[in-house]
């Protein structure tokens, strides 16, 4: 199939996804789509399908199995190739109407694996034992069920899911049996949990397992018989009563059922019987409950599979694609399915093989283990931002963006003016336990008075801040941040107090793989040439570059002087005035270069340091305390000359470890005290020796969030870093000059603009 297909699809639906999503089309191998519903199509018995002539590299393509009947009919008439697509066992964020979309898919050009009327290309490989290529859909030559480091993989993301609660769907919160359900009674301490699965009446599956309504009554009545003295839990369908659909399960029925078995036992069967059967409605997440299971009843539902995932003993009722492969006891046989296989050999053929993966975030294909990368994270931001966050002091455009960076299917945001206001709110919330509370400021604690006297005991606010890697552009334009750190002990510029970070600095034993990372991101950084706001442009002066080939050249850089980190980590030098002085009499001979904050470049902060004449002399003498001063050369382009940096706090300090150059603090930086720094300024509590790329994982990996704004989804710091070398390269092609400092107008117009774009993305997250 080297020629670009033309699919005929028989779902609108269908067509737009395939019209929409780019790398599907590139999957499928198709250049043209077309609809044609059961009306349209004219006439078996002729030549055409649209009116004309059916062209020869036509290929059919439908969803599952819903429209078989119209597609045997067309194939047979045609003899077009059929290609039947289906959402894949890891799918999306959500089965609602947000965060919905699905990053898996199955191609199947056999028939679909949850119809067990005919064979499936899935259950075919899984006969055979051998994946052999399919047409150009199959993702590498043909692969022996036996491999073993297929294997060695299908197990490792065996242990991913089951240790990460991954599932068809991931935005479900973990389900807790009551802790007295089994301690009321030393009858209940050991009595086993059964779980039934309930279905949906419409759902294709049932039928295509060889089952029926009745199938779920007869699933009941074996429970029963078979485990007399269990608990019989019954998992209700999460959408059962939601627009007029049904499950085969409802509280009623089957108190009626066991009742009518009651009737027919003994007195001390009925007793046995007496309020064992509990009911679990809503949405939970399946692998949670399945952990708290002693044995699983089901139809086809694929909750089956990942019990078999966790170990547990699984009774099926009807032909699912896991069943009749040894690994289940089943009701219903399957002359075709002969072979034996293992839990990961069933996992391999199906998540590995059979499955099709895209990136949430570029949608481009990826392997399961991407995609497993992706749900973890979103499910451990989801625990983390679960119950009420209360937040304090933030203006409306802040507003707009911190929404998403708290999002909680679990949880909710509110946002309060005053201390008092949130008092207020504090104690009108009073079930902490099943709905925690936080309070979140932006910045220092010491903003907010009367706020540590207003809370709790024992709780503490979690402080904002923007993270390391932020923006193209300066925040004082309003421009939505990648990044930002939430502290629960201090704040990482504030030294007087241990933060979230340093404990991470002082105490995490750092991985393997989270060094590696680390490596990346440092390589990342390097290559892209990234810093925290990446402005500015990337000329040097060319007497600049000729004077440092023969001297040192010493990097001072700039801070604005009302900072919280100058205040709180500074004593003796705590302005760029005495920061210069200082290097100029430790390094007379030195080609000093004078670096200045964007932020006061740009005319958006005041610094007195900045005023020319004062900046240049010292008290004493007409002695310049620079050589160079550079406003508007990018930081990595200054960084890209030096041979030592000088900084009382700046965060340049950190992107000079980076790149492998000597730094000097005056202050006491996060990044100081690791013996890593030549620091004027010591802090006893820091006295672990520190590698860079240790740092690198604690600072850029662990310790911050990261945004993706097109998606709402939340990213990786190696993703952030990419959308931030593609949007600082679109940045620089679009700019006619690149200068930081503008004109007033220019600044209020950029201030204006992104306001509006923070606004409005709030208002679409509401």
């Amino acid at each position: 199939m080297n020629q670009a297909l033309h699919a005929v699809c028989l779902s609108k639906g269908l067509v737009r996804q395939i019209v929409e999503r780019k790398h599907w089309r590139r999957l499928l191998g198709v250049d043209q789509v077309s609809y044609l519903s059961s009306l349209r199509y004219r006439s078996v018995n002729t030549s055409s399908l649209f009116g004309k002539a059916v062209p020869d590299n036509a290929l059919l393509i439908d969803w599952g199995n819903k429209r078989q009947s119209l597609a045997d009919k067309i194939t047979r008439a045609h003899s077009l190739p059929v290609l039947c697509l289906e959402d894949g066992f890891i799918r999306s964020i959500s089965a609602g109407s947000e965060q919905n979309q699905s990053f898996s898919i199955v191609l199947d050009d056999m028939g679909i694996y949850y119809d067990a009327h005919q064979a499936s290309r899935l259950e075919y490989w899984l006969n055979t034992g051998v994946c052999e290529p399919v047409a150009k859909y199959t993702k590498s030559s043909s692969i022996d069920l036996d491999n073993p480091a297929l294997l060695a993989r299908a197990r490792h993301c065996i242990e991913r899911i089951t240790s990460d609660h991954i599932s068809k769907y991931n935005d479900l919160d973990d389900f807790v049996f009551d802790p007295v359900d089994k301690s009321t009674s030393d009858e209940a301490k050991g009595r086993e949990r059964i779980l039934l699965v309930d279905q949906l009446r419409d759902d294709l599956s049932i039928q295509g397992a060889a089952a029926n309504a009745n199938t779920f009554e007869q699933m009941l009545d074996k429970a029963l018989d078979n485990h007399p003295d269990a608990e019989i839990i019954i998992k209700l369908h999460p959408a059962a009563g939601l627009g007029g659909r049904r499950g085969h399960f409802c509280e009623q029925s089957c108190a009626e059922s066991i009742t009518a078995r009651q009737a027919s036992q003994s007195l001390e069967k009925r007793r046995s019987f007496a309020g064992k059967v509990t009911f679990i409605s809503g949405s939970y997440n399946a692998i949670s409950l399945l952990k708290q299971i002693d044995q699983v009843y089901v139809v086809s539902s694929q909750l089956g599979f990942e019990a078999l995932m966790l170990g547990k003993p699984v009774n099926c009722f009807a032909l699912p694609f896991y069943a009749g492969w040894g690994l289940t006891k089943d009701t219903l046989s399957i002359s075709r399915r002969t072979a034996q296989r293992s839990v990961e050999q069933l996992f391999a053929a199906a998540y590995l093989l059979y499955s099709h993966y895209f990136d949430p975030i570029s949608d481009k294909p990826c392997e399961l283990e991407h995609l497993l990368d992706f749900m973890q994270r979103q499910r451990e931001m989801f625990k983390r931002n679960r119950g009420v966050n209360y937040c304090l002091g933030f203006p409306p455009w802040k507003r707009a963006y911190l929404r998403r960076f708290l999002y909680s299917p679990w949880g909710k945001t509110k946002f309060v003016r005053s201390v008092d206001d949130l008092q207020k709110n504090l104690q009108s919330d009073s079930d902490t336990s099943a709905n925690p509370q936080r309070v979140i400021v932006w910045g220092h604690v010491d903003q907010y008075p009367g706020l540590l006297a207003s809370l709790p005991a024992g709780m503490h606010p979690v402080q904002v801040e923007d993270g390391f890697i932020r923006s193209v552009g300066l925040g004082k334009y309003y421009i939505p941040p990648a990044s930002l750190v939430f502290d629960r002990q201090g704040i990482y510029y504030d030294p007087n107090q241990v933060s979230d970070l340093e404990a991470i600095l002082a105490t995490q034993q750092f991985t393997p793989q989270q060094l590696s990372n680390a490596q990346h991101l440092i390589e990342q950084l390097r290559r892209g040439q990234i810093s925290k706001y990446n402005v500015g442009i990337s000329r040097l002066p060319g007497d600049l570059l000729e004077q440092a080939k023969d001297k040192t050249a010493v990097l001072v850089v700039g801070q604005v002087e009302n900072d919280a980190s100058i205040k709180l980590a500074c004593n003796d030098i705590n302005t760029d005035i005495a920061l210069l002085k200082q290097i100029k009499s430790q390094r007379p001979d030195a080609v000093i270069i004078y670096k200045p904050h964007p932020d006061v470049v740009s005319g958006n902060s005041v610094n007195q340091a900045f005023d020319a004449n004062a900046i240049t002399q010292s008290d004493a003498s007409e002695t310049p305390l620079y050589d160079y001063r550079l406003t508007e050369v990018d930081m990595p382009s200054c960084l890209a000359i030096a041979d030592e940096v000088h900084t009382m706090t700046s965060l340049a300090g950190f992107e000079a470890l980076v790149r492998g150059i000597k730094v000097f603090t005056y202050g006491a930086p996060f990044y100081a005290g690791w013996g890593l720094t030549m620091d004027a300024q010591l802090i006893d509590r820091r006295g672990r020796q520190l590698t860079v790329s240790e740092l690198v994982a604690a600072v850029l990996a662990l310790y911050p969030r990261y945004m993706d704004y097109a998606s709402g989804y939340f990213i990786s710091a190696e993703q952030a870093l990419e959308k931030i070398t593609h949007d600082k390269a679109v940045h620089e092609k679009q700019s006619s000059s690149g200068n930081i400092k503008v004109g007033k107008p220019q600044r209020v117009y950029l201030k204006i603009k992104n306001l509006l774009v923070s606004l409005w993305y709030g208002f679409k997250l509401k």
